[in-house]
């Protein structure tokens, strides 16, 4: 019997020791944004975002969506010409933003009017492109419903963002550019599109620095990166721009008298001759490259926690039945 006390009391203290490190190891993700620092502020800085069909293919609609800038910045910023409107599908752009701490939280306040079929979730992901959550926004509106928002309604879009600390502007970091990671991504991959250091993302973001897609990051950069030029495909040839050719002479056919023909009868169509009946092909998907990301990171942090604090749970009750029971015996 002492031995089976022994056991149960070995089990739950690996138990335990197993639950405390992984919590240890996966801290919970903070899903409303970063933490005010130090760090002087307001400052300038850039978000950057893609130019997604079929709202956001001109820069005054993306320069509306975010308010206060001009659409001649934001193609500057991006290295575009300043009197560029339309963009291709997927141009890389920097949208130019104000960050500053705000109810503890480092953020771009961005004012935006809610329009039919609006939601937290929908706003945050698509149109906004995961540069915010879903939490975060229900935390900026604490006077709105989620589950009932009306046509009309002014909303505060906090879009996350940093300013450089007082070393970092020292060292020549002018800017934390808010970067939404991407399937595929990896540090080497980040570091080449904008021409960062690798290090200084680690140092910026995290030693031990996951790429979660749909996640962000701050890319520390001296001066403004250049980004890639997408240019929209040239139009397809018509068929009718060139005359067909025209079909072959043949010789004019004699008439001949006409008889009366002898009416042919039509045979009936035979159950192997009826063509199937037609089947309604479902709809192409609608939704956009940032509408439909797995459950967000936020969301898998969460059950996480969840199962976390359930193995902690049993485990510390399995250690103190163990004592007990070992005490009693």
């Amino acid at each position: 019997m002492a031995n089976r006390y022994r056991i149960l009391l070995l089990l739950s203290s690996f138990l335990l020791l197993v639950a405390v490190r992984t919590q240890a190891q996966d801290p919970q993700p903070n899903i409303t944004g970063y933490a005010c620092s130090s760090a002087p502020s307001p400052c300038k800085t850039y978000a950057f975002y893609k130019a997604q069909a079929p709202d956001f293919l001109n820069l005054r609609n993306i320069s509306d969506l975010f308010g206060a800038v001009q659409s001649s910045h934001i193609a500057n910023a991006s290295g575009l010409p300043t009197d560029t409107l339309s963009v291709a599908d997927g141009q890389p752009l920097l949208v130019p933003i104000t960050c500053g701490c705000m109810k503890n939280y480092s953020q771009a306040n961005i004012t935006y009017s809610i329009v039919k079929d609006d939601t937290f979730y929908g706003v945050s992901t698509r149109k906004f492109e995961n540069l915010t959550t879903y939490q975060a926004v229900e935390v900026a509106n604490p006077t709105l419903v989620p589950t009932a928002l009306q046509i009309g309604n002014i909303v505060t879009i906090p879009v996350r963002c940093q300013c450089p600390s007082k070393a970092q502007l020292g060292s020549g970091t002018k800017m934390l550019i808010t970067y939404v990671v991407e399937n595929g991504d990896s540090l080497s991959s980040i570091s080449k599109k904008f021409g960062a250091e690798q290090q200084n993302l680690k140092s910026q973001n995290g030693k031990n620095l996951t790429l979660d897609a749909y996640s962000t990051i701050l890319i520390p950069l001296s001066k403004l990166p250049k980004l890639a030029q997408v240019h929209s495909p040239s139009p397809t040839p018509s068929p009718t721009a060139a005359s067909p050719p025209a079909p072959p002479l043949s010789p004019t056919p004699t008439p001949t008298p006409s008889s009366t023909p002898t009416p042919t009868p039509t045979p009936s169509p035979t159950p192997s001759s009826t063509p199937p009946p037609a089947t309604t092909a479902p709809p192409p998907s609608s939704q956009s490259p940032f509408s439909s990301p797995p459950p967000s990171k936020s969301e898998s942090g969460l059950h996480r926690g969840v199962l976390i604090g359930a193995s902690l749970g049993m485990a510390r009750s399995l250690l103190y039945t163990a004592f007990f029971v070992f005490w009693m015996s």
